[in-house]
């Protein structure tokens, strides 16, 4: 979804700055042989020319990361943590390399649950835990957007360049939300449940005829089908319908 916001962003204003996903960050031109930090994937990746820059530094590797944020998903899962660990973190570390050669990159956390407070208080007792040289996160100086975009930042310095490193946050308050679909998808969507229904009706009906006997053939069961949150035309259709199992 993050995906397709972009591509009719630059569709809109007339870009062309569609990011790379999932793919490997790239070499270095500093460097003199491949680094370990050519095996990490960031999420996003934008590689940009500065044609003012020096052929060493002409290349910028912005990346955004995203995570989900809020309660433990398991024991072993920690979205707090993982932020921090799997996500700040490779922003800092040199084997991980995010954003190398860039000024600047960006974190995209999305909130299903938990309130702000808490999802703040966590991910900064494991910066703290885990990187301690790295600045804590405030809270937004707008304060918190509910069903909104929270804005958070920190600078701090890491070993590879640019020494000087600012890294962005976007905090998406997801708890609330109600997707929609494009007109598209839920053609084909309808096309789908249609289909599916005719041959759901079509086995029901051999099978009533060549299976069982004669009780069994004359006593329809109820198919219960997922649908108490469906409004579609589809569903309207065969909701509560006897199918012949």
């Amino acid at each position: 979804m993050l995906y397709q916001c972009i591509v009719e962003t630059n569709l809109n204003l007339n870009l062309d700055y569609l990011p790379s996903t999932q793919a490997n960050n790239p070499p270095q031109l500093k460097d003199t042989q491949k680094a370990k930090s050519e095996d990490s994937m960031p999420d996003f990746s934008w590689l940009l020319m500065d044609p003012t820059a020096s052929y060493a530094d002409c290349v910028r590797d912005f990346v955004l990361e995203c995570k989900l944020l809020g309660n433990p998903t398991s024991k072993d899962w920690i979205l707090t943590k993982e932020y921090v660990i799997d996500g700040i973190r490779r922003f800092f570390l040199v084997e991980k390399g995010y954003g190398k050669g860039c000024e600047t990159g960006a974190m995209a956390g999305f909130i299903k649950d938990m309130d702000f407070d808490s999802i703040l208080n966590e991910v900064n007792s494991y910066i703290l835990k885990h990187e301690p040289s790295i600045p804590l996160l405030a809270m937004p100086t707008n304060g918190w957007q509910t069903q909104g975009v929270s804005y958070l930042a920190h600078s701090f310095q890491r070993t590879f360049v640019p020494l000087d490193f600012f890294l962005q946050h976007f905090w998406i308050d997801m708890r609330d939300c109600q997707y929609q679909t494009s007109p598209e998808a839920e053609r084909k969507s309808i096309e789908s449940d249609s289909s599916l229904f005719e041959e759901t009706r079509k086995r029901g009906k051999k099978k009533s005829i060549k299976g069982g006997s004669t009780q069994q053939r004359h006593k329809p069961s109820q198919l219960e089908l997922p649908l108490e949150n469906s409004d579609g035309p589809i569903a309207a259709q065969i909701k509560n319908q006897e199918v012949d199992l």
